[in-house]
Formats: structure tokens, C-alpha cells, sequence
């Protein structure tokens, strides 16, 4: 998946074109779609685990063609009574560029 940086923001300019970078965005930030429709920052993922985490339940997600990736989303229990989610099925996620924050991959924690 290529991302999109955001266009407003400072930083995203002052990264050096052809560096390796680490994207960071928060868990309720993570858009979990109820079907597939072709999109920038989609991607497909496996819905490896589902817990329940008070206020907000929590997701880990495989994306497909990352065997080194993990994310880690927050949804509402509401958002799970529309579309309950089930370890081990494939869903549509988006990654929302303006949300997105870029990194030299050296100053990653």
C-alpha cells in the first residue's frame, strides 16, 4: 500500500524523498470498513484478535502482503453491533492520510 502523506502538513515536507519511513496513527483513528470499495490508504486485513477494553473494544489487524505489520485499532461497541467482526475474517481498512504521521524510520521508537 502506498500512502498518502497529508498535503498541510509541515513535516510531511521536510522528510527526504526516497527515505525509509515509520507511519504512526492512533488506534481510534483506524477505519474499519463494511465492504471493500477501492480507495487511497485501503487495504485489506485479517481480524486476528478481538477483546473487549471497557469504552472501546480492541482490534488487531494483519493487512494482507505486510507479514511484518500489525495494527491495532479501537472501535466502539456500537460500530461491532452494525458489524460485528470475527477473528479470522478479511476487512476493508483505511488508514486516513490526514491523520497519518511520518517519520524517519531512525527516529522511530
Amino acid at each position: 500500500m502506498k500512502a498518502r502523506p497529508p498535503r498541510n502538513n509541515k513535516r510531511s515536507r521536510d522528510l527526504p524523498a526516497g527515505d525509509a519511513l515509520t507511519l504512526f496513527l492512533r488506534p481510534e483513528d483506524i477505519i474499519i470498513k463494511p465492504r471493500w470499495e477501492r480507495a487511497p490508504n485501503t487495504l485489506l486485513a485479517r481480524v486476528e484478535d478481538v477483546g473487549f477494553g471497557g469504552a472501546m473494544t480492541h482490534v488487531r489487524l494483519l493487512p494482507e502482503g505486510m507479514p511484518s505489520v500489525t495494527l491495532r485499532a479501537e472501535v466502539c461497541p456500537s460500530m461491532l453491533n452494525r458489524q460485528p467482526l470475527v477473528p479470522g475474517e478479511t476487512v476493508p481498512v483505511e488508514l486516513p492520510a490526514s491523520l497519518l504521521r511520518a517519520y524517519p524510520r531512525e527516529a522511530a521508537c
